[in-house]
């Protein structure tokens, strides 16, 4: 037997801590015969499988339930010199980090950089030297730039065994005179393991992606005859990082399942799915004399699955419980929808949805509605090709950007977005921007970073001082977001001057502005009631003064 090297021994010291590049490595050494040791098929074999249970150690003490041992985590980014930022280096949080500013501060310009170096990720599990998105030397260097260069450094880290993944996106300007190479080989290395394991033994994979605000621009319909859905399971990294979870993707993809899963031998067991379900909720409500009819329809679901041969019981099955899975998380997601189907009764495949209890056809649903569901929708899908090991898909781990989130949404949808969210996709990160308040008002302040210029000219991205989560809206807008609640408008300013008169003794004046104040806002305005409120007390101060004048004479 050879003697082993001493690169050998320093790989297997790092094994022993479970450091994952280091068992890879060790994997392929002794599967071909590399770094001069003989091949050795058990010893492969072994590390192989501790790299399958690095990859899908589970944490969680809730049985059937997911949480990685070893997540991905996007820790840190810095950039120099990258479009308007001279320098900006910004942290996330492993679970939720959101980014507040003014238009044109940079927030889309910190979630396209951080998009361009997920891109190796998705690109290098597809295939082997896969290239993801470049920077740009018309648009991604900064102008009047002292350097001849752009570079995005980002810093990742994959549980316990890999301490830190740094990577470096650089791009030199048209015409300068050396040469800035980019260095992805760690994220290559760790794309490599998911590819290479994944290719031999089914694994579940991370999902990196991208939702911008073009999400909610409208697309040209397609021919029906034309709609497409994707068979491959890689396919779920495709158009990934591109402003994916457009609305129209949703609805075309949503009635190709359907019509997949009503096919042929599929149509009665849908139809017998969803009689079985029907009574079910019947049989819940109260309605004990169907329960001989439930267990009836349950035994011809059962009689006919036994008839499919095995192979179209695993197909079947697994398009029903992809559309089940991504209806409940919708459902989930958006309070107001209850349910999603496809009617075909008119002749045509129509999109029916249950809003607020009554049926309506989805082009029905407001902007935000359409926009929400395209996204979450796209978000379901892709967990649910990436995890088929997964009892829950939705628990899939990876990184989520989602610019806007607010987008169209209702103020009380507002509040709600971040907890729904990451209740329904738990073991994802997210990296998200907002301009509302109302988001705030739901995340910790070690969750927020907004952006603060120094003496120096210099941009940073701290979090808080001031705690946002469970504070009033208006609040944050005073402390956080440098907006008074109250408009500067005429009429808020005889709000003000009111207080000013019975602070000033001036009961007339002020009884004179409440009567204007009356005509605009109206007699039961919250702020007519809180004038009248000080004015009785005005009052009654003036009353106790009197008597005790009185009393004293």
């Amino acid at each position: 037997m050879t003697s082993k090297t001493k690169n050998i021994k320093e790989l297997e010291r790092k094994a022993k801590k479970h450091e994952l590049l280091s068992i890879f490595q060790l994997y392929q050494n002794y599967a071909n015969g590399l770094d001069g040791i003989d091949k050795d098929d058990d010893q492969a074999q072994n590390y192989f499988f501790q790299c399958v249970n690095y990859i899908e150690s589970n944490s969680s003490k809730k049985p059937g339930s997911f949480k990685p041992t070893n997540k991905l985590n996007l820790t840190n980014i810095e950039l120099f010199d990258f479009r308007r930022f001279k320098n900006l280096r910004i942290s996330f949080q492993p679970d939720l980090t959101v980014i507040i500013g003014d238009n044109g501060q940079g927030k889309t310009t910190i979630l396209d950089a951080i998009s361009k170096t997920l891109s190796w990720i998705n690109a290098n599990i597809l295939k082997e030297d896969g290239a993801g998105q470049r920077l740009s030397a018309h648009h991604d260097i900064r102008r009047n730039s002292q350097n001849s260069y752009t570079d995005v450094l980002s810093e990742f880290t994959y549980g316990s065994g890999l301490k830190r993944l740094p990577s470096r996106l650089s791009r030199a300007s048209l015409g300068a005179a050396d040469k800035r190479d980019s260095d992805i080989k760690q994220l290559r290395d760790l794309s490599n393991i998911f590819r290479i394991v994944n290719d031999k033994n089914v694994i579940n994979l991370p999902l990196c992606a991208f939702y911008s605000v073009e999400r909610s621009h409208p697309l040209p319909r397609q021919n029906k005859e034309n709609i497409v859905i994707r068979e491959e399971r890689f396919d779920a990294y495709n158009f990934a990082l591109v402003g994916s979870g457009r609305f129209d993707h949703f609805v075309d993809w949503f009635i190709a399942l359907h019509k997949k899963s009503v096919n042929d031998k599929s149509s009665q067991l849908e139809s017998l799915k969803q009689q079985v379900k029907d009574l079910e909720t019947s049989v819940a409500n109260g309605v004990v004399s169907l329960e001989p009819i439930l267990q009836q329809t349950k035994k011809q679901l059962n009689e006919a699955l036994s008839t499919l041969e095995a192979a179209d019981v695993n197909k079947v099955l697994t398009d029903l419980q992809t559309k089940d899975i991504v209806v409940n998380a919708i459902c989930k997601v958006i309070p107001s929808i209850s349910d999603i189907w496809v009617d075909t009764s008119s002749g045509s495949d129509v999109v029916l949805v249950k809003n607020d209890s009554v049926d309506i056809t989805i082009k029905q649903l407001s902007d935000g509605q359409r926009i929400f569901l395209g996204l979450v929708s796209d978000l379901a899908r892709r967990l649910v090709m990436l995890n088929p090991k997964l009892g829950n898909p939705l628990e899939g781990q990876g990184i989520v950007l989602i610019d806007e989130i607010e987008l169209h949404l209702h103020p009380k949808w507002q509040q709600n977005i971040i907890r729904d969210l990451t209740e329904t996709f738990p073991n994802i990160q997210f990296i998200v921007t907002t301009h509302s308040p109302q988001v705030l008002s739901t995340v910790d302040k070690s969750s927020i970073r907004f952006f603060v210029t120094d003496e120096n000219g210099n941009v940073h991205s701290p979090q808080p001082q001031f705690q946002t989560k469970g504070v009033k809206s208006a609040d944050i807008l005073a402390e956080l977001m440098g907006t008074n609640s109250i408009p500067d408008v005429e009429e808020a300013r005889n709000v003000d001057r009111f207080s000013m008169c019975l602070l000033n003794n001036k009961k007339d004046d002020a009884i004179v502005l409440m009567d204007d104040l009356k005509k605009h806002f109206g007699v039961e305005h919250p702020v007519i009631r809180d004038c009248q409120n000080k004015l009785d007390i005005f009052e009654m101060k003036e009353r106790i003064k009197l008597k005790r004048e009185a009393s004293n004479e």
